[in-house]
């Protein structure tokens, strides 16, 4: 059986370091593929070092948790990634309604996300969707975009209905 990994934070420095094993090692459990999302705009440029390895699929974008501290340019730094990289996915963005305690900070990720997915529908790119305790919100944000481009719910806390 062969498995794919569909989100793995391989250019974490706690994993990079030991990359050969890791990957040795998720091999010999049967994992073949491995999807990397960036988080930030200090992740780029090693998520973007992975995409020379074989069976690893990269990710670009800003993680809810950093939405209060995305500047303007983190935005042009991550369209030009998934410029330089047309296989990438849009990732890890969403909305992590545990993290922002107060209604500004469930804004300014509404805003990141938004902006976001926005790009990625511009570049035809599926996303990889954080999203914690917020799914009405992810629905609300990707009906607003008019998103169409699929991609991977990742950290869904909702019930299987709001899954369908």
């Amino acid at each position: 059986m062969q498995l794919t990994d569909t989100h793995c934070h391989l250019a974490d420095p706690a994993l990079l370091g030991s990359l050969p094993q890791v990957l040795a090692a998720a091999r010999a459990a049967g994992v073949c593929r491995f999807i990397v999302p960036a988080t930030q705009r200090g992740d780029f440029a090693d998520v973007a070092a992975l995409s020379d390895l074989p069976s690893v699929h990269i990710a670009f974008g800003i993680h809810p948790w950093f939405a209060g501290v995305a500047e303007e340019g983190d935005f042009a730094e991550l369209e030009r990634q998934l410029a330089q990289h047309p296989q990438a996915l849009a990732g890890e963005i969403g909305l992590d309604y545990g993290r922002a305690q107060t209604q500004e900070q469930r804004l300014r990720q509404v805003e990141v996300f938004e902006r976001q997915l926005a790009l990625a529908q511009r570049l035809s790119r599926p996303v990889i969707i954080h999203n914690l305790k917020a799914t009405a919100a992810v629905v609300q944000s990707v009906k607003r975009c008019r998103f169409t481009q699929g991609g991977i719910a990742h950290a869904f806390s909702g019930s299987l209905e709001e899954a369908r």
